[in-house]
């Protein structure tokens, strides 16, 4: 399993757009830093229906004010600091977009 680390806004950047490209349902996805805001863009509809899960820093969710649907709940996973480490841990390489 690749973990792909998101870091910029999809308001901003081409880079979420880039990854859901090439995403697998097998690749785990952690947004993180401005790529939180995804919360926020169309894309994010897209995204999950490719990926099981879509991780997201608790730190940077909260730094922001990010809400997001309660229906959206079961695909989304807000994770601390360790649990970020446990899963870069977990998948065999870890891609960063930035």
């Amino acid at each position: 399993m690749i973990l792909h680390q998101i870091f910029t806004s999809p308001f901003t950047s081409e880079e979420l757009q880039r990854y859901s490209q090439s995403a697998t349902s097998t690749d785990a996805v952690l947004l993180l830093q401005d790529g939180v805001y995804a919360l926020n863009h169309p894309l994010l509809n897209q995204l999950l229906a490719q990926q099981n899960t879509i991780y997201l820093l608790e730190n940077d969710v909260i730094a922001r004010g990010l809400r997001f649907d309660t229906k959206q709940l079961q695909q989304l996973k807000i994770i601390n600091d360790q649990q970020w480490l446990a899963l870069c841990v977990e998948c065999h390489k870890v891609i960063s977009w930035t």
